[in-house]
Formats: structure tokens, C-alpha cells, sequence
């Protein structure tokens, strides 16, 4: 079984968006390729995307995130949307730790 895992901010999470966002979109499109091909196709779609999140601290949690859902041998696609966080900080710690 494939998965998806999404990493991002405020985008990726589905902010303001009264359908959940991009992912949960991506998420209900698989649910129902999953449902109309009787589960011959299935594949989990995890929005791990934190509003307000930097690059710096998605980069502290990836890999416990990815070590609590992927499997050995699991084919796991990842989706990095973040950055908007970071371009509009005008601190510099932001940017180098």
C-alpha cells in the first residue's frame, strides 16, 4: 500500500479553505479511487502540515513523523509545501541555527 505524506504550513494544512485544503482534496480523490476499484487501489494520505510551521523546525520532526507511519519496503511518496513562513520572516534566526 503506497502513502502519501505531506509536509508544509498554513498551505498544505488547508487554512482558511472550507473543503480541509490541497491535501485533504488528494486525500478524499484516493478514498474514492480506493472505494470504485473494490480497495485494489489504496493509498493513505497523511497531512503532517503545521499552520505557521518554518523549514527549520518541519526539518526537527521529519524524521520521527516518517519513522511513526513508513514502513520498511513501503512504497512512500513525500510532498514538501512550506517556505511562505520562512520568505516572510524577517528574523534571522529563522534561517540559520
Amino acid at each position: 500500500m503506497p502513502q502519501i505524506l505531506v509536509f508544509g504550513d498554513s498551505i498544505a494544512y488547508g487554512a482558511w479553505d472550507k473543503e480541509g485544503g490541497w491535501v485533504e482534496r488528494l486525500k478524499v480523490f484516493t478514498n474514492r479511487k480506493a472505494i470504485s476499484s473494490g480497495l485494489e487501489f489504496y493509498c493513505a494520505v497523511y497531512n503532517l502540515a503545521i499552520d505557521g510551521d518554518y523549514t527549520r523546525t518541519l526539518l526537527k520532526r521529519l524524521e520521527s513523523e516518517t519513522k511513526q507511519r513508513a514502513d520498511v519496503g513501503q512504497e512512500t511518496i513525500f510532498v514538501f509545501a512550506i517556505g511562505k513562513n520562512d520568505a516572510i520572516s524577517n528574523k534571522k534566526s529563522v534561517f540559520w541555527t
